[in-house]
C-alpha cells in the first residue's frame, strides 16, 4: 500500500512559498504575479529504485496549480552537499513568472551519483500532468524544457543536457561542464553565470568550459556575487571558504536572475524581445564575457 501511495500523482494543495500578487511585473529581474507552492513526491527509477523529487509550481492563494497552465518546465540540479530546499527562493522566483520547477532529491546530496535523475523527474511530472491530481495540466510533454545546475549540479546538468534533447536550454550557475562531457557536440542554447567574488569555483575553468559550447551562449560575471549567494542558509564552512558578498544579496540575485529570466523567456517562450536582449547581453550589474 505504501508503494502504491507513492506511485500516485501528487495530491494537493501544495505548501505556499509565495502568495500571488497581480502588481508584480514579471519583467526580467523581477518576480511575476503568480504564487508559488511546492510539493514532494516520488517515482520509479532504474527498475527497483525510488526517486524523490520536489516540484515548485505557479499557484493560486490556496496552493493549487494556477489556471494558466501548461507551464514551461525547468529542471533544477542542486549543488554538492546543498539541500534542494535551500534553492526554494530560486524555484519560487521562476514559478512566480510561470515556470514549473522540478528538482530531484539526489542521494547524499550529490547529483553526480545519478546523472539521469532530472530526466526521470521530468518524465514523472509529464505523466502526472496527464492524470487527475494536483499537477494535472501542469506541463506539456511536447514542449521544450530547460535545465539549471549550481556548482557540482551544473556538471550533472551538462551531462543530462547532452543526453536528453527535451532539455533545449542549459544554465550553469557558478559551474562548468566536466572535460568528459561532450558539450561541444550540442548546438543548443546555453548560459553560464558566476560571481565576481566566488572563491569556490575557479573562474578560468568556467571560462574554459564556456568556450567549449557550440550553440548560442552567453557568459556573465555577476559583480559582487559569491558562490553561496545562490542558495539560502549556507553553513559556516561554506562562508569561510568563499569570497565576500559585495552588496545587498537581494539586489545581486535580482541582477543575476534578470539574465536567467531573459534566457528562459527567449528559448522556452520564444519571446523575440528576450531573444534580442540575450543576443545583446547588456545586463545591469553583470559583465558579459562572451
Amino acid at each position: 500500500m505504501w508503494w502504491l501511495l507513492l506511485a500516485c500523482a501528487p495530491q494537493g494543495p501544495g505548501t505556499l512559498l509565495l502568495a500571488p500578487d497581480p502588481d508584480r511585473s514579471g519583467l526580467a529581474g523581477a518576480q511575476g504575479p503568480h504564487g508559488a507552492a511546492w510539493v514532494r513526491a516520488s517515482t520509479a527509477a532504474r527498475v527497483e529504485e525510488r526517486l524523490r523529487l520536489e516540484v515548485v509550481f505557479p499557484a493560486d492563494a490556496q496552493g493549487w496549480l494556477a489556471e494558466e497552465g501548461p507551464f514551461p518546465a525547468v529542471a533544477l540540479v542542486q549543488g554538492g552537499l546543498v539541500d534542494v530546499e535551500q534553492y526554494r527562493w530560486l524555484s519560487a522566483w521562476l514559478a512566480s513568472r510561470g515556470y514549473l520547477v522540478v528538482a530531484a532529491l539526489h542521494d547524499h546530496r550529490l547529483a553526480l551519483l545519478a546523472a539521469d535523475d532530472s530526466a526521470i523527474a521530468l518524465s514523472a511530472v509529464e505523466r502526472w500532468s496527464a492524470r487527475e491530481g494536483l499537477l494535472s495540466g501542469a506541463a506539456d510533454p511536447d514542449a521544450p524544457a530547460a535545465i539549471l545546475g549550481h556548482s557540482l549540479g551544473g556538471a550533472t546538468a551538462a551531462v543530462e543536457w547532452v543526453q536528453d534533447e527535451r532539455f533545449l536550454a542549459m544554465g550553469l550557475l557558478a559551474s562548468f561542464p566536466a572535460d568528459f562531457t561532450p558539450v561541444e557536440e550540442v548546438d543548443r542554447p546555453a548560459l553560464s553565470l558566476y560571481g565576481s567574488t566566488d572563491e569556490v569555483v575557479d573562474p578560468s575553468l568556467v571560462v574554459d568550459g564556456f568556450a567549449r559550447l557550440a550553440g548560442p551562449a552567453l557568459l556573465g560575471e555577476v559583480q559582487g556575487l559569491n558562490h553561496h549567494g545562490w542558495f539560502d542558509d549556507p553553513r559556516a564552512r561554506d562562508v569561510e571558504r568563499d569570497g565576500p558578498l559585495e552588496g545587498d544579496l537581494d539586489t545581486l540575485r535580482g541582477q543575476a536572475m534578470a539574465v536567467v529570466d531573459t534566457f528562459l523567456d527567449a528559448w522556452l517562450r520564444e519571446d523575440p524581445q528576450a531573444l534580442l536582449a540575450f543576443e545583446q547581453g547588456d545586463f545591469e550589474g553583470v559583465e558579459e564575457r562572451r
